[in-house]
This record gives structure tokens, sequence and C-alpha cells, in this order.
């Protein structure tokens, strides 16, 4: 009988004996309960050895059944204790083991054991595995002695299963935890380090630890750390570290990429550097993951193992990221709280140490804060403006405009332009303050206003300063001559000053750049060709561009084109950011003209040298030799190349030659000079000539134009005209002592018969009828006339030949002008003309030649009464001033013609000289007024009108014989 039918006999017996008092039960039945129990089922002998498996056993175990029966019980679990030493339960390891003290145990005290757990370690595709077992026996007394009934359940996956969740639970716990440290506590590093500890012996690492990036990348520390007491901690070592120390480490964070190193030695060649400080530090494997903020790279935090190498599982990775967020989060979390606490510190000190007022109060007005500079700004206590508040804010008139932009800013929530406004202190200082508020809303609605006041006084102050500057400064940009136009940052034109907007008529608003074109046109210096936008002086200043003396002209629509000079620059502030460009224009169309009117000049200058028929040549200050023309060559001799290689002082004798160092200076004082000299020819011939010297500019220097002139046969000429005056000159002295003689010769006969006459008229020698009193009368008249005539011709005579002589006294002018009354009137009255005299008594005593100034009034007035009609006037005036006294002769008279101008005061000319002339005289009477005035120092003239009369004038100094001195 084999041991199934041995198992079936003592299960049926044992269930036979136990169920006898109430039913026998099928042995069938027995045997497929044992083989399709799902449960490994094996029936051991007191030997232990196997005498039968069930069909699970041989499934689970992979054995066949014939494969297992003999075999130990560790055998056929294969206990790694089986493969080694004595064997299965010989090794010392197998008094430990669960299966075999279960089946002795029930052997030894027949107490059956029910779900025993314990731990066998197998031998799996030849590497030890545990398993985990429950372990049932039954002891069954057999024909053939007892067997026990081994019933196990591999409980392994339950057990494994049972132990992720539990771990699970644990990690859920730790992170849970750690997450509810960083909530609840705001010792962040505190909160780092239970997380650290959490972790490390929650993986079961060495080491848990958080390095931190600073000074920008460069710079890193271990912050913190954890470890057991019986590991080295390495913290204090490991501060103030190069981040390049670590470049593949780095390189691999920067990235996102986290660190699993399960083997130190077995790092690549380009970790070399990071492979040999973590040997240094005993390290053997690790796993590191990056701590980020804002996506930017702040540090990592890593596990390492200094006691084996490991494989690091994947729930070691995930609590790592999951602690590395929560620590990434607080770290940020705690810079802005930093951050926050930083800006509420500096907030603070800046409103406690600003100079600057700030407020705050509701929408309903009521002051919540004033700062402590309400001193300054209020010269009272905080407490005190608080009460002062509610005026200030809404019942100050000066206010208004600000009480209205705040309940714009409480109604709309949003920030109202800043304005200015002028507060006045408790005790009467008025301060000006610039006012800005901003309104904090929540859910959509205002529930406070923030203000500042800024005290500007000091910027208004130097705002006035500085827009009277500016005002000073366009007043002298308008005083300019040269055209200034700017423009701003966009390119729109926001200056022109006075010149500019005369020059070109720009309005007065703001052009854009696209529009200047419409206002006028630009050319080239030729006037015609249209300058390019890349060519506009204000572009290319406004590009960046430095703008020199750049030529063009300009065309206003109804204006002449205008030739500039333009200059200009871009505008920068002190830290060269752009403000805009600025470019003058000079004005050089007179420049232009006068410089093509010069070059005309010159052309003509150089026609008229080159083609001069006198001898022309220039020379410089020094006498040098500029330039000469051919004919000067011809003149001279000298070939033009000679001539360029001598000075002035070679072509002159050396007389002359020793002046025309003094001729120069002479020159530079008068600028122009004609004089005489005598050239010296290459021959050797010395000959007169007049030379006419100027200063002139000559290929930009000062130099001196010499043109003269053959004076050869003028010389000639003048010495035949000396000699023809002098001859003129003994002819006219001689008729001057005829005619002297033979006035002394005629008038000594002419007085005897007019003496006689006046006796025979008077009948003082008797008494003579009406025909010879006419006779008489008229021999009389004639013989005085005659003598007039005569007398007339002895003073002309006398100042012809220098005899006349000046008898200068004082005398009382009233009695002088009644003798000449006395005298003139019966001429005037012989044509009924009416003698009108306006004398000037201001100074009633004059000094001059009384007979003179008596002949020159009587002549002037014999000869208005001569020439006016009858019934006409003549008027006689004087005028005194400080220096000459005047006279003035005016007549209603014929006039005289343009023509017959120019012989006035010329010697026995008559103006009317045909055979029946109407007026008499021999023309001597004027003339003798002009010699007498003159030989006075004065000087007589003449303004008539044809048909209306003659006015006749002439002034003598006060003191001729100063005149007569000089």
């Amino acid at each position: 009988m084999d041991g199934t039918e041995d198992m079936r006999s003592d299960l049926a017996l044992e269930g036979y004996c136990k169920a006898q008092a109430e039913s026998t039960v099928d042995p069938g039945i027995l045997n497929s309960i044992f083989d399709d129990l799902p449960l490994i089922m094996v029936l051991i002998d007191e030997d232990g050895k196997i005498k039968n498996v069930n069909r699970a056993a041989t499934v689970k175990l992979g054995k066949d059944k014939k494969d297992c029966l003999g075999l130990l019980g560790g055998e056929i679990f294969q206990c790694i204790n089986s493969f080694s030493g004595e064997g299965c339960g010989k090794n010392i390891e197998c008094l430990d083991c669960v299966v075999r003290n279960s089946i002795l145990h029930t052997f030894k005290t027949g107490e059956n054991i029910y779900k025993k757990e314990g731990e066998l370690d197998i031998v799996t595709n030849g590497l030890p595995v545990p398993i985990h077992l429950l372990i049932s026996t039954i002891l069954i007394q057999g024909e053939n002695g007892p067997n026990v009934s081994l019933v196990v359940d591999d409980i392994s996956e339950i057990k494994r299963t049972n132990e992720i969740i539990k771990r699970k639970l644990e990690i859920e716990k730790v992170v849970s935890h750690t997450s509810s440290m960083f909530i609840s506590s705001k010792d962040i590093d505190f909160n780092i380090d239970f997380a650290l500890e959490k972790i490390c012996n929650l993986c079961g690492s060495s080491r848990s630890y958080v390095f931190l990036i600073r000074d920008n990348g460069t710079q890193m520390d271990n912050t913190h750390e954890y470890c057991p007491e019986d590991v080295e901690a390495h913290k204090e070592n490991l501060q103030d570290l190069p981040v390049d120390m670590f470049p593949w480490w780095m390189n691999k964070l920067h990235n996102g990429e986290s660190i699993h190193i399960k083997d130190v030695s077995a790092l690549p060649e380009e970790a070399s550097a990071e492979k040999d400080i973590l040997v240094m530090q005993e390290i053997r494997s690790l796993i590191v993951l990056p701590l980020q903020r804002d996506n930017e790279l702040i540090g990592f935090i890593g596990l390492d193992n200094v006691q084996n190498t490991r494989e690091w599982e994947e729930e070691d990775i995930s609590i790592l990221r999951m602690v590395s967020h929560i620590i990434g989060t607080s770290l940020e979390r705690k810079q802005a709280e930093n951050a926050m606490r930083e800006s509420e510190e500096k907030l603070r000190n800046i409103v406690e140490n600003s100079t600057n007022l700030f407020y705050s109060h509701t929408p309903e007005h009521e002051l919540t804060y004033l700062s402590p500079q309400c001193r300054e700004f209020l010269q009272c206590e905080p407490e005190e403006a608080m009460v002062r508040w509610n005026k200030f804010a809404t019942d100050d008139p000066v206010n208004k405009e600000g009480f209205a932009l705040t309940e714009k800013a409480i109604k709309t929530g949003k920030k109202q332009p800043s304005y200015q406004m002028e507060v006045a202190g408790k005790k009467g200082r008025k301060i000006w303050a610039e006012v800005n508020e901003t309104p904090i809303v929540k859910d959509g609605k205002t529930i406070a206003i923030v203000g500042s006041l800024t005290n500007i006084t000091s910027r208004k102050k130097v705002e006035e300063e500085l827009e009277e500057r500016l005002m000073f400064q366009e007043a002298v940009l308008d005083c300019i001559a040269n055209g200034i136009v700017a423009c701003d940052q966009e390119g729109t034109l926001t200056y022109f000053n006075r010149a500019i907007c005369a020059l070109h008529g720009f309005p007065i608003e703001p052009i854009p750049a696209e529009e200047w074109a419409n206002h006028y046109s630009l050319h080239e210096p030729d006037g015609k060709t249209p300058l390019t936008l890349e060519r506009n002086p204000l572009i290319r200043a406004w590009k960046g561009e430095d703008v020199s003396s750049q030529e063009m002209v300009i065309a206003m629509k109804g204006l002449a084109p205008h030739t500039l000079i333009a200059t200009g620059r871009k505008l920068t502030d002190t830290k060269g950011n752009p403000l805009g460009a600025v470019v003058s224009m000079n004005d050089i169309t007179e420049r232009k003209q006068i410089e093509t009117a010069l070059q005309k000049s010159e052309q003509k200058f150089r026609t008229f040298f080159n083609n001069s028929n006198d001898p022309t040549l220039i020379y410089d200050f020094d006498g040098i030799i500029l330039e000469v023309n051919e004919v000067a060559c011809e003149f001279t001799g000298y070939s033009r190349d000679e001539m360029l290689s001598m000075s002035v002082m070679d072509l002159d004798s050396p007389e002359q030659a020793a002046k025309i160092t003094d001729n120069i200076k002479h020159l530079q004082k008068g600028k122009r000079a004609i004089f005489e000299s005598i050239a010296l020819c290459k021959d050797g011939t010395l000959v007169p000539i007049e030379l006419s010297n100027s200063v002139i500019e000559y290929d930009g220097k000062t130099a001196v134009l010499s043109t003269s002139r053959d004076l050869t046969e003028r010389k000639q000429a003048e010495d035949a005209m000396i000699n023809a005056k002098i001859a003129a000159e003994d002819a006219n002295r001689a008729k001057s002592e005829f005619i002297a003689n033979m006035s002394h010769e005629l008038r000594t006969p002419l007085n005897s018969v007019i003496g006689f006459s006046d006796v025979l008229y008077t009948e003082k020698s008797g008494t003579l009828n009406e025909t010879q009193k006419r006779y008489i009368s008229t021999v009389l008249k004639n013989g005085k006339q005659l003598l007039i005539l005569i007398n007339a011709l002895l003073d002309f005579s006398k100042v012809e030949s220098g005899k006349m002589e000046l008898k200068i006294e004082e005398f009382i002018l009233a009695r002088l002008i009644e003798e000449i009354e006395t005298s003139i009137v019966p001429l005037s009255s012989k044509k009924d003309i009416e003698l009108k005299f306006n004398i000037d008594i201001r100074k009633p005593i004059i000094k001059a030649d009384r007979t003179k100034l008596k002949q020159i009034l009587y002549n002037l007035i014999s000869n208005a009464i001569k020439f006016t009609e009858r019934g006409g006037f003549v008027t006689i005036e004087s005028r005194t001033s400080e220096d000459n006294i005047s006279f003035f002769v005016k007549d209603n008279g014929i006039g005289i013609l343009s023509e017959d101008m120019k012989k006035l005061f010329r010697p026995f000319v008559q103006i009317d000289s045909s055979r029946t002339r109407e007026y008499g005289g021999i023309g001597l009477s004027l003339t003798i007024v002009k010699k007498f005035v003159e030989m006075q120092g004065g000087e007589v003239w003449v303004e008539t009108e044809v048909g209306k009369g003659s006015e006749f004038g002439f002034t003598l100094p006060n003191d001729p014989e100063i005149i007569a001195c000089e």
C-alpha cells in the first residue's frame, strides 16, 4: 500500500473514530479534499520524511509527487540549509527552522499546531529568498505508526503587501507630519532638520542634508544635515563651496534632473571631481534632487549611505521629491516673508525718516494715520492735527481740487493724478506740497486712501528760477541771428527760435517728423537736387550722427530760396539717454551772393590786371613781388619770372627805393596813396612815373596793388604848362598893374569932372536954366557911376594882386545897416521896391572889416534891386550864433537859370551877355563879394528859382582875426 493509501487509511480511521457516534465519512471524499485543498499538504512520518503530498504542493513547489516522496521537510521546500553543511536538519541553523520544530513538537507532544507564522530562507533561481509561512500540524495515528500532516500556507505575498501598505502609511505619516510642521511652525530651520531626520530614518540612509546656493549661483553651503550618532557629520566642513567644483553634478541639477548613484566607485569619467569628494567622505551611494524656486535652482536635497551600496527604491525618490517640494515651497515662503518683513521695515523706515508726510483715512475721510512729519508741515503734534483734519480735508477752499480727486479715487478705486497745493501751517508759514493718493481696494470696494505730502517748496523755487532761466535762454536764442530748430526723442519738432520762424515761416505748434516735408522743401547746394531724408541734418542728428557745416538750400512757399549751413548733434541726458536733437542753421545767402560777386570781381580784376595798359604789379608788405602783368614786363625790360624773383625796391631809383618802407607804412594807415617816383628799368633808364598804390587781399594775405604810369610826356607837358602859366601870370600881373595905374589916372580927372559938375549943378557959380541943369545932372550922374566902376576895378586889381588888406574893428551893426539903407533907398525908390530889414540885435556889436562888410551888403542889395521887377521886395536878414554871423539878401526877382549858376562870381561875366542887355554892370560886384567874404574867413552861397527870386547868403566868423592868422 502506497503513501496515499496509508494516508487515506489513517484519515479514514481517525475520522471514523471521531465520527462513529454520528456517521461514517466516505474515504473518497477525504481523498478529494486532500488533493483539491489549495494549501500545501504534506504527510511526514516519524523519520521526518515525506510520505505523501497533495496536488497544491506539487504545483507550488514545482515538483512531481514521486520526486517529493522520501525527501526531508526542508528539502522539499529547498531550504537554504539543505544545500549547505551536513544537510537538512543537521546544521546548527536548523535549530531555528520553524518547519522542523513544528513537526517535532507535534510528534513529541501530540499537540496540533494551528497557523503558526514562520519564515524560511529558500533558494530560487540560485538566489536566497525569504518566504513567509502559516504552518498547521495534525498528528495522525496510523496502522504503521503516527504521522504528522503538515499544512503550509505561503503568505509571502500577503506579507509583502502588508509591508508596502505599512510603508506607505509611514510615508504618508512622515509627509503629513512634515507638511504640518512647515505650516504650523514659523521656524523653517527646525522644520527642515525635522524633515531630514524623518526621511533619513524612513529611507534607512546614513545621512540626509540640504545645500543652498548663494551669491548669484557662485557659492553654496551645507545649511542643514541629519545623521545618526554612529555616522560622522560633515556640515561644518561643507561651507563656502564654489559651485564650479561640481560641474557634472550642478549641470544635472540645473537641468532639473535627479542624481541617483547606487555605487560611487562606478561614477563616469566626467564626474571625476565629484567622485573624489564623495570618496573622501566615504559615501558609497546617494540620491540627490534639485531644490527650485520660481523654476530657478536654489540648492539640492540628498540622502547618502556610507555603509554599503544600495539600489535606491522609487519610494525613496518619491519621498525625497515630496520633501524637496515642501522645503522648496517653504524656502520660497520664507524668502517672501523675509522680503515682506524687509519691505515693511524699509517702508517703516521710509515713513518715519522721510521728509514726506504720510496719512491714511477712510472713505468717510476719518483719519486713521498721520506720520510725525506733520510737525514740519502743519507745525503741530499729530494729536492736534487729527482734530484739524476734517477742516483741512474738506472745508479748506485751497483743497477743493484735491478733495474732488480724492472722491473720484474712492468712487472708482483708481489712482488719480497728483496735484499741488499750498499748505498753511498753524504758525502761518506756507509750504508748497505735492499730494499723491492711492486707494486701497478690497472686493471691488475702496476701503481706505493712503496718501503722502511732499514738500516741494524748494522745487517750486527752483522751477520758477528754471522757468526764468529758460525764458532768458529762449530770449537769448530768439536774439541769435542763426536759426535754431530742435526735436524730441520721438522726432517731433518742438522748438524754433525767432530766426528760424522768420526764415521759414514755421507755425508755433509742434510738427510731427512725417509732416516736415509739407512745410518746406530742401535741396542740395545746387538748389535743384532734392535733399533726401537721409541727408536731412536734423534727421541725421536725431539718429545720432554729428552734423558739421552741411550746406543746403531751403525754399518755402512764397519765399525766395536761402542757402544755409547746418550744424547739429544728438541731445542726451547725463546718463546718455536720448532726448532729441538740435540743429543750428546759419543763413549764408548774402555771403554766397558776396562770394559770387567776389568771384566775378576777382575775375574782372584778373581781366583788368592782365589787360591793363599801365604797368601793374602786386607785392607784399616786405616788398616781395607776387604778380606782374605783361605791360610791366615790357615797361621794365624784365621777364615775368625775373620780376617774380625780385623786390619792388629793385625797380626804383636808389633815392626812391629808400622811401619804399615809409611809403608801405603810410599805405597801411591810409589804405591808398598816389605819388610820383622814378622807375629804374633793366637797361638802367630812369623813367618818371606816377604810382597809384592800394591795399588789397591777395591769396589770403594783405598785399599792395601798384599801378604805374609813364610821366615822361606829361612831365614835358607840365613843363610847357608851367612856362605858359608863368607867362600868363606875368601878363595878368601886368594887366592888374595896368588897370590899377589906369584907374588912378582916370579917377584923378574924373574927380575933377564930378566936383566941378556938382558945383555947377548946385548953382554955386551961377544960375543955370533947365536945359543946362539937366545936362549937368546927366554928367554928374554918369561921372559918379563911372567912379563906382573905376573903384570896383581898383578893388578887384588889389585883390588879384594880393595888395588888398583887412581892417578888423568892432562896430555897431545897426549903424552900418542905417548907412546902407540911406545910400540904397534912392535906388529902390525909383523901382518902387520895398526894403525889409530883419537884423538880429542879440549881439549889437560885431567884429569885422566894416568897409568891406558895407561893400558886400551894398553890392548884394543893389544887385537884388537890379534884378527885381517894379513893385517887388528885397529882404535883408542877419542871424547870430556862438561861432559866426550870417547875412541873407532875398528878393522876388527873375531868378537865375541853372546853366547860369556856374557863371556867378566869375569876374567880368554878365548872366545877360546879349547886345541888348537889359541890366548894366561890368560883372565885378559878385566877384568882389565872394573875395571880401573869403578874405574874412567866411563863405557865400546862393539859392534861386527862376521866376520866384533868389537868396544870397554869407557867413563871417565872430573873430575874423583868428581866422586871418590861421
